[in-house]
């Protein structure tokens, strides 16, 4: 009885702590006409509340866990908590964004612009409250960004941003910087970085500069572009890296619709430029930082055969992923699962990862993948367990779902939607959540395609000379091990089979898990030293080694092609002795005289 009393307590006080240690996990989904906020329970979702809403402005979730929407009744902008319970409520009409600051604090409406232009149409209130605390005439979006301790304020204008107290938007200038910028971000550290993007105009070049809030009047780190129109401006999490993704309109060299670009490291303690090397002309689909900081994953290149590479903070390649039709990665909360995806107009593959186990002898890191055909918005839940994927309007009017997977790619909730206009997370803090290893896949658990058409291993095209190219070599083994091929197998088979191959046994310290092993420099000197000696043999007249055994291969084959060039020059004679003799040069009449030597020849061969 004092066991069974004693275990009594103790489970029940563990979960108690468990309860309120861990925050509930909830999601918002926007619809037509309302909001519908779910709980999540780790196996499935169940309805909480449900609130009137404008379609036309997208739901925004804030740091508190809550999420702003606009009434439609009222209209009103509110703010919905996680346990269905309604906040402050903002009068405003004709919203067309909503925005709230680092820590919650601040709530920022943006509205149409009157005729005149005089009117205020950006106003700032106190997210807790309702109450106004700034107004301005605003033309551009985005136009405020807090420090992460939201102790300063950025504002960008037209042709000007300056630097004003995080809790006094209205008082005198810090420090401002009179020039047109068009992108900008505030970096996640104490004390905060401003990065500016300055493009290029009227043959002027462009250039990142980059400040230490709220010092604008010193460039604390400067890099030119020769063109450029537009960046995204990414600050890894310690704040003293940047990553610059510059891009142009158009492409001068004429190879890319979409334009131009780029990629490029600014360091900020070494103040050193690392450029990004990807290949030429390869475009960049999309960018992100681990949470750590430390390294960060591209997806780039051409379709179908796209790349996916892991750096590090000197723009060294780590990993090499294998090629296929990506163009989406995005890490998990806490850093150590990610998502390569291909969604949008590709066929909806999703790889999941592990990067602790990346490049392990035996084990590719790849813990699971499934497929979702059409997928508008995806989010990791805040403690890295759950992926959450939807097929959203307006971008499809058809199929509007919602799927939630387990890290490992086991599907475990979906719910269709006549219209489904967003979705997203309540956030959570990370830190309340423990970083735990992956879960096995059940046996018996097969990985689902969701929409879209069957998948099929199709085969791959080779050219009739039976060659083959790196490309190619790299397809047909995508195929293998892609995740389309894996979910075919699984169907097929009703078990895991994991995904990937062991890693290559090499001693090369230089060698880069997912790229084939380099050939070592004996066997290029030796390739190169048979292609030179050959190249002499043919100089000399001599026939390198192999082609008379080319000639011996197929003597029908020879034969039939001596008669065709006898024939040809049978009849090259013979036009030539219908000309002037006298105007004949020397050549030409040896080559009469050979006509008997290769009628003989033709007669033989032919017998």
């Amino acid at each position: 009885g004092i066991n069974a009393e004693f275990f009594f307590f103790f489970f029940f006080f563990f979960s108690l702590f468990f309860a309120i240690s861990h925050p509930t996990l909830a999601f918002a989904a926007q619809l037509r006409d309302t909001v519908e906020l779910y709980s999540w329970n780790g196996k499935g979702a169940e309805q909480t509340s449900q609130v009137a809403s404008e379609r036309d402005i997208q739901i925004v979730p804030a740091s508190t866990g809550t999420v702003a929407y606009v009434d439609k009744l009222l209209p009103a902008v509110k703010m919905l908590a996680a346990e269905g319970s309604v906040g402050a409520t903002i009068p405003e009409t004709k919203v067309v964004e909503v925005q709230f600051s680092p820590k919650g604090t601040y709530l920022v409406v943006w509205k149409r612009e009157d005729r005149q232009g005089n009117t205020p149409n950006m106003t700032v209130y106190s997210a807790g409250t309702g109450v106004v605390l700034a107004t301005f005439i605003q033309k551009r979006w985005p136009a405020l960004e807090w420090s992460v301790d939201e102790a300063h304020c950025v504002r960008v204008m037209s042709s000007s941003c300056y630097v004003v107290p995080g809790n006094a938007l209205l008082a005198t200038h810090e420090s401002s910087l009179e020039e047109r910028v068009s992108d900008f971000a505030v970096s996640p550290s104490k004390p905060a970085g401003l990065a500016v993007l300055i493009p290029s105009k009227e043959g002027q070049a462009g250039s990142v500069k980059v400040f230490q809030i709220p010092r604008l009047q010193t460039v604390y780190m400067c890099h030119p572009f020769a063109k450029v129109d537009s960046a995204d401006l990414l600050w890894n999490t310690p704040g003293n890296v940047l990553l610059v993704h510059s891009k142009t309109d158009v492409d001068d060299t004429g190879r890319s619709y979409y334009g131009n670009s780029d990629l490029y490291l600014l360091a900020m303690i070494q103040k050193k430029v690392w450029h990004v090397r990807l290949g030429s002309g390869e475009r960049v689909h999309d960018v992100q930082w681990a949470p750590n900081g430390q390294e960060f994953i591209v997806v780039y290149g051409e379709m179908p055969g796209n790349k996916a590479t892991l750096f590090n903070c000197q723009a060294e390649m780590i990993y090499q992923f294998p090629i296929g039709p990506r163009n989406k990665v995005t890490f998990s909360p806490h850093g150590r699962f990610f998502m390569i995806a291909g969604f949008g107009n590709l066929n909806g593959e999703i790889d999941l990862w592990d990067r602790q186990k990346l490049g392990a002898k035996g084990n590719m890191g790849k813990m699971g993948g499934m497929i979702h055909s059409s997928v508008t918005a995806h989010q990791w839940s805040p403690d890295s367990r759950y992926l959450l994927t939807a097929v959203c309007a307006p971008r499809m009017r058809v199929d509007n779902r919602i799927v939630v997977w387990k890290h490992n790619g086991q599907l475990l909730w979906q719910k269709d939607f006549v219209e489904l206009l967003h979705v997203v997370w309540l956030s959570a803090p990370v830190s309340t959540f423990p970083a735990r290893d992956p879960s096995p896949v059940p046996l018996g658990v097969q990985r689902i395609a969701i929409g879209g058409k069957t998948v099929t291993n199709a085969q791959v095209y080779r050219p009739k000379s039976g060659g083959s190219t790196g490309v190619q070599d790299a397809i047909r083994n995508y195929k293998s091990n892609s995740t389309s091929a894996f979910v075919a197998r699984t169907a097929a088979t009703g078990r895991f089979e994991g995904f990937g191959t062991a890693k290559q046994d090499t001693k090369d310290p230089n060698y880069i898990p997912g790229l084939p092993p380099k050939k070592k420099p004996q066997e290029k000197k030796e390739k190169k030293k048979k292609a030179s000696k050959n190249e002499n043999e043919k100089e000399k007249g001599k026939e390198p080694k192999g082609a008379k055994q080319e000639k011996e291969k197929d003597p029908e084959a020879t034969t039939a092609q001596r008669i065709k060039t006898l024939n040809k020059k049978i009849k090259d004679i013979e036009e030539l002795r219908k000309k002037d003799q006298s105007a004949l040069d020397m050549n030409q009449k040896k080559k009469i005289e050979s006509l008997g030597d290769y009628e003989a020849e033709l007669a033989k061969l032919k017998a």
